[in-house]
């Protein structure tokens, strides 16, 4: 039986529909991540556009007036270790090393540590969200950003581009803004800080114990055990992503006996930081939906 065209174009709408839930659903029962099979390129990059394509398929729905998005929350369903993420070549503080051999393209970081979130802040820069848990400390979101570079500079084949690892890895607990830490001054002590935001210890400085290396001693003419002692850490800085901004904080003892105190505070309402791939700033601003949820 043949067919009308008027009816073919009535069902045609009907099949895509079916078949987009059909994918959702082999991706929420059998693990299988659109992530990966948008990203099937190599060599860093991916096809053109396919960023789009992802963070288009995880808006949950629109109802006419408003694209509604699901959050990061319900988004992420595996949580990673902080060490998982040494091998990006991140610092402490979330800096990003300066590491030729680190897996730094959308693409890399994709393949080593899955996404399940992937949001666009503009044209050029997009972040993936990741849950985070420390040993014997708090779960809470890592955010890194990503910029398109210029594909023409980079060789790209046609149709393809290429997204790098930029700015510095941001994290986040709360969702705080800038008035939440009205009452830290310079002077304050760090555990006043700690009480707003309890992400300051993946921040402060580690206690490195003594270790014992080997020297050789022209006198003995031979190889000599010593015991060194490192010298302690007296400052360090925390970055924290706000609703309104970045607010960066620096701490200072005089020695690793004392505890550390507020020596300066600094905030920036456009959410720029220094990029580490071209010579301008990253713009480190995420969307509603991904701060984390209280628990």
């Amino acid at each position: 039986m043949k067919i009308k065209l008027k009816s073919l174009g009535l069902i045609l709408p009907v099949v895509m529909i079916l078949s987009i839930f059909c994918i959702v659903g082999v991706y929420a029962t059998n693990g299988v991540s659109i992530f990966n099979e948008i990203f099937k390129m190599g060599d860093g990059f991916v096809k053109k556009n396919s960023v789009d394509d992802i963070i288009n398929a995880t808006i949950a729905s629109n109802d006419g007036k408003n694209t509604i998005k699901q959050s990061a929350n319900k988004l992420i369903a595996k949580v990673y270790k902080r060490n998982d993420f040494s091998i990006l070549g991140i610092g402490k503080n979330g800096e990003i090393i300066p590491l030729n051999s680190a897996p730094r393209t959308l693409f890399a970081v994709n393949q080593v540590l899955p996404i399940e979130c992937l949001r666009k802040v503009n044209e050029d820069l997009v972040y993936a969200t990741y849950k985070v848990k420390d040993e014997n400390g708090p779960q809470y979101f890592m955010y890194c950003f990503f910029t398109k570079l210029n594909s023409g500079d980079e060789g790209a084949k046609e149709d393809t581009e290429l997204w790098w690892l930029t700015g510095r890895v941001m994290f986040a607990k709360k969702m705080l803004n800038h008035k939440s830490f009205d009452g830290i001054k310079v002077g304050s002590a760090i555990s006043d800080v700690v009480a707003i935001d309890p992400l300051i210890d993946i921040y402060k400085p580690n206690k490195i114990a003594p270790f014992k290396h080997q020297k050789y001693d022209e006198n003995l003419g031979k190889y000599v055990e010593y015991t060194e002692t490192p010298e302690p850490v007296l400052t360090f800085t925390s970055y924290h992503l706000l609703k309104d901004g970045i607010l960066c904080i620096g701490y200072t003892r005089n020695d690793d006996q004392s505890e550390f105190t507020v020596s300066s505070i600094g905030f920036n309402d456009t959410f720029e930081m220094p990029s580490n791939v071209k010579n301008d700033s990253a713009k480190l601003k995420i969307q509603s939906e991904d701060y984390p949820v209280e628990q």
